[in-house]
């Protein structure tokens, strides 16, 4: 699965998106910062098997679980595509940045297509 190279993001976004850009990325200093402000957890969860023999009573699977597995394997197998990317857009002309319309927002660009299929506001 091969993502889009970034030339090809923006020329789909000045295409579809007029009075909008690629926002630019946040630097090493804001994702330092963001994780020195983590909470700590408060609680271990158990693994997945203490899990399941807790909830399940030693089964691994429900009913339900089982007869989807069958139904999954009895089903012809075709490769999963997917090349959706999500992509943050701002504004070119942001004159406020306190402005709710001049920050940043989602759109999701499909590579098959090569076009936006879906946004955010």
């Amino acid at each position: 699965m091969a993502k889009m190279k970034k030339e090809e993001i923006e020329s789909i976004v000045r295409r579809n998106m007029p009075g909008f850009r690629v926002a630019s990325k946040a630097g090493p200093r804001a994702a330092a910062d963001a994780a020195k402000n983590r909470a700590a957890a408060d609680a271990n969860t158990p693994d997945l098997d203490a899990l399941r023999r807790k909830f399940l009573r030693g089964d691994s699977q429900t009913a339900a679980g089982r007869d989807a597995n069958r139904r999954k394997a009895a089903a012809p197998q075709v490769p999963q595509v997917d090349d959706d990317e999500i992509i943050a857009i701002e504004p070119t002309d942001a004159l406020d940045a306190r402005d709710r319309a001049t920050r940043s927002k989602a759109i999701v660009v499909s590579g098959r297509s090569k076009r936006i299929v879906g946004k955010q506001g």
